[in-house]
């Protein structure tokens, strides 16, 4: 009997993490008798989001990565990824498949995509499992801003309607049940204190049933948010150095977001004020969502902030930036010497 487990995120809850330890263990993990396939990305299957979703503008920056053109293109895309894991999947020895992708989560967001992709999918094993990480809205949407201003956002902090949908895991988990079935629905706290061991990886390695040993290449945590210095600082490069000039890639820009990264400093963290808010507006889908997907247990994200706590995600003064931008040079200096 073969079984697929099939990560969809969400998003900001260490996927990359995760996809990255897979994808170095690809070899290990097939001497045990499972399979990361290659087909749909070799590290993040982002044509998985591709081959169900329906609506162009929610992956069209996916399409352009994968050099979709054309519905033509798109079709025949569809068409060859369905083939390809079909066949990856009658060729390999194994008895689990795994499929990890947030995009997943985020952008599959009618009934009758998901059923594409079920439908997709069930060629592939006799089971499918959804595994869905829910992480406290506050830090995931700060973690998601921070994402966006890496991007090219110039805009300061603020709670965006869309988050209602995006971090709704009640409705998220039941839009997945309705089609996958509610008994395939296997949700995880993305939180230390409840992660197997304390550890991300080895959670989820127990979420697929393989015992991770010291045979596998040790992870690292990936893609971390921005410091608060540093998310306050590219915010307002964003403004002289756009991401995008003429729907294309500014070639200026270069590598801004990665050196900007390694700016040390203070995590950004939301006042308690607004962090208590924030999960107000999520108070009942939480507390749907844990007796619902959680075995009944206790909302683990009904514990209300420090109202007295400050936050970090104040403007730079003049002498903060200038700071910054001699770090930066510095450091540039360095990267350039060693090659």
């Amino acid at each position: 009997m073969k079984k697929l487990f099939l990560h969809i995120g969400v998003e900001k809850t260490g996927t990359t993490s995760i996809q990255t330890y897979l994808a170095r263990n690809r070899d290990v993990l097939r001497a045990r008798g499972v399979l990361y396939p290659t087909a749909p990305g070799a590290q993040n299957h982002i044509g998985l989001a591709v081959l169900a979703c329906n609506r162009r503008q929610r992956v069209q920056d996916l399409l352009i990565g994968l050099g979709i053109e054309s519905d033509t293109d798109w079709d025949a895309y569809r068409e060859r990824l369905c083939e390809q894991l079909q066949a990856s999947s009658a060729q390999a020895d194994v008895d689990k498949i795994v499929l990890s992708n947030e995009h997943m989560s985020s952008r599959l967001i009618e009934a009758g995509e998901l059923q594409a992709l079920r439908e997709a999918l069930l060629p592939l094993a006799d089971e499918i499992q959804v595994i869905l990480y829910a992480r406290r809205q506050d830090e995931v949407i700060l973690s998601d801003y921070s994402t966006q201003v890496r991007s090219g956002v110039c805009e300061p902090f603020r709670y965006l309607p869309y988050y209602r949908r995006k971090y709704s895991y009640y409705e998220l988990a039941k839009l997945w049940a309705g089609v996958f079935g509610e008994s395939a629905m296997h949700c995880r706290v993305f939180d230390p204190q409840h992660f197997v061991e304390g550890n991300l990886l080895t959670d989820f390695m127990a979420a697929i049933e393989v015992p991770a040993d010291g045979s596998f290449i040790s992870g690292s945590r990936e893609n971390e948010s921005l410091s608060a210095r540093a998310l306050e600082y590219l915010r307002m490069l964003n403004q002289h150095l756009p991401a995008v000039v003429d729907g294309r890639a500014n070639v200026e820009r270069g590598p801004l977001a990665h050196a900007v990264s390694r700016i040390p400093g203070e995590r950004a963290r939301l006042d308690g004020m607004t962090a208590a808010g924030i999960l107000s507006l999520f108070a009942d889908s939480n507390a749907r969502f844990a007796h619902n997907y959680l075995h009944g247990s206790a909302d683990p994200f009904s514990a209300c902030p420090d109202p007295t706590v400050r936050g970090n995600l104040a403007a730079l003064s003049a002498a903060d930036s200038v700071e910054l931008s001699a770090w930066l040079w510095r450091a540039s200096s360095q990267w350039r010497a060693a090659g």
